[in-house]
């Protein structure tokens, strides 16, 4: 099938010319029918142009399209044919190859363990025959890492609990500090409740002392008054005792005259 575009009307200059003749039509004013015509006729032409291209280049889209849909069909009958052979024969010469490769890891296989050893990497013989070089230094260089990793991991761990317990240690150390300043405390608050106690209880003494000292004395200036009083033959009924701040006058009654 042939697609010739050359043959395709219109041809580029055909339409090159059409638009660089009409670009610069213009209508200069509103009631101005004859250049109004032309640009309208102008304008039809263009619209033509475009729909017979739009018509046109879409049958050839199809048919392009149906000769695509062919080729690929072709193409893949064709492929079935040699594709499952020739697939046979690559993996064939892959396991040969494969083997060669193997045959030549065995010379360093020895090498390979020990690198393991050094990374505490467990691997079979035979996994380690199959392995690139490539992927085997992968291998070898991720379990470094993920020892580092467990090796800080670990560090981390090691220096949380130490952390924890110092921690311990000053919480218990706090503790007992606590509890020796609570018995200071105690002791103290004691010392003071004795110390009020005895005090009060002076106070408390002092005070009946005082107050005993007080009730003698006023016992005593008592028995004197009664002293002075039967003394000087004292008479309620015809005497008279009158206090004058400290001192007490004693009045007799001469009579009493009645009006």
């Amino acid at each position: 099938m042939e697609f010739n575009l050359e043959k395709f009307n219109p041809t580029v200059w055909e339409l090159s010319t059409l638009s660089d003749q009409f670009k610069n039509l213009k209508i200069d004013w509103i009631n101005d029918t004859k250049w109004y015509e032309i640009v309208k006729t102008a304008q039809f032409q263009l619209r033509d142009k475009r729909l017979y291209i739009t018509k046109t280049l879409k049958d050839y889209r199809q048919e392009a399209i149906s000769f695509q849909k062919a080729v690929i069909k072709q193409e893949k009958d064709l492929l079935w044919i040699i594709e499952e052979t020739e697939n046979k024969l690559i993996t064939e010469r892959k396991r040969v190859d494969e083997l060669k490769q193997i045959e030549i890891r065995k010379k360093y296989l020895s090498e390979r363990k020990e690198d393991c050893i050094k990374v505490w990497l467990d691997l079979s013989d035979d996994y380690l025959l199959s392995l690139s070089n490539d992927r085997f230094n992968n291998i070898v260089m991720i379990k470094k890492e993920e020892n580092i990793e467990e090796e800080k991991r670990k560090i981390e761990i090691e220096k949380q609990k130490i952390e924890e317990e110092k921690q311990v240690i000053i919480r218990k150390k706090e503790i007992e500090e606590a509890k020796e300043e609570a018995k200071k405390e105690a002791l103290i608050e004691a010392e003071y409740k004795i110390k009020k106690q005895y005090e009060e209880n002076i106070q408390r003494i002092n005070k009946q002392e005082e107050i005993k000292k007080a009730q003698e004395e006023k016992e005593l200036k008592f028995a004197k008054i009664q002293n002075w009083l039967n003394e000087n033959n004292y008479n309620p009924e015809n005497m008279l005792v009158e206090t004058n701040w400290k001192t007490k006058i004693l009045y007799k009654q001469i009579s009493t005259f009645t009006l």
